[in-house]
């Protein structure tokens, strides 16, 4: 039995209900990234389309050069890899009750660029774009801001895209504003030793402004009483006395139903 979806034109889901529904933000879905559309959507984030295009605007003032630790050939070869690691992080962000949303998606954020790195104990996200700010010449300058070019401009034109997305297939508007966060290199690899100088990033934030959930009219086999159910787990007990009347409307009568969107 598939539960009913939360809004118009999204698959149905098998995902068994979380405890605490009703209108406060909970859902039939144990989390955002649990709905078959936005599994959907979160697949094409690290497409080789978008990957292409990431790098061609980290790369449109760069140039060729070598020598150095780090350098715009090296932001096009290694762009890949942190797109997918950042991807990542993106996921388990959307891990949650579309309730949670907003605060999950804005942590998101402003903290991924010190969780980000190929393997544990490496360079993070955050040091490597804190070198440009701290001392970095010549190729390494240029490729650290290639680095950080192709960073922004997956999380502007994937990301944020994505969450505008998300937002009809949950039932909620999502608009996107923005905040000054800050960012600091450290001494070592592994965040130790103290920190270097500090900088500054312009990171999205979302707002998520919940619709009421769908409210189920479920009428008795007689027709003359009615039972509403609100979001949450009311609408998988909702979907249940559906078919249970459905079944029992073989012997009794018909049975009608009518879903509600407020």
């Amino acid at each position: 039995m598939s539960y009913l979806p939360i809004s118009g034109g999204s698959p149905a889901s098998t995902t068994p209900p979380i405890a605490g529904g009703g209108t406060t933000g909970g859902s039939v879905l144990g989390s955002v990234s649990a709905i078959g559309s936005v599994a959907n959507l979160l697949g094409g984030i690290v497409s080789s389309e978008v990957i292409g295009k990431t790098i061609g605007q980290a790369l449109k003032d760069g140039f060729k050069c070598w020598g150095s630790t780090w350098t715009p050939t090296r932001a096009e070869n290694e762009l890949p890899q942190w797109i997918s690691i950042i991807s990542n992080h993106f996921k388990q962000a959307l891990d949650v009750p579309r309730g949670e949303l907003e605060q999950s998606v804005n942590n998101f954020f402003k903290t991924f660029w010190g969780k980000s790195s190929f393997e544990a104990g490496s360079t993070t996200l955050e040091n490597w774009i804190g070198w440009r700010y701290d001392t970095a010449k010549d190729c390494t300058l240029r490729g650290l801001i290639a680095l950080e070019k192709g960073v922004d401009s997956y999380i502007n034109n994937t990301l944020v895209s994505t969450l505008k997305q998300i937002g009809p297939e949950i039932n909620a508007t999502i608009t996107v504003t923005s905040t000054q966060i800050t960012l600091r290199r450290t001494n070592n690899k592994d965040g130790s030793g103290g920190t270097k100088k500090a900088y500054t990033k312009v990171v999205p934030q979302i707002r998520v402004k919940l619709k009421a959930d769908v409210v189920e009219d479920v009428k008795d086999l007689a027709g003359n009483k009615t039972l509403q159910f609100f979001g949450g787990v009311g609408l998988a007990v909702a979907a249940l006395f559906a078919l249970f009347a459905k079944t029992d409307n073989k012997k009794k009568g018909r049975s009608k139903a009518k879903k509600l969107y407020r």
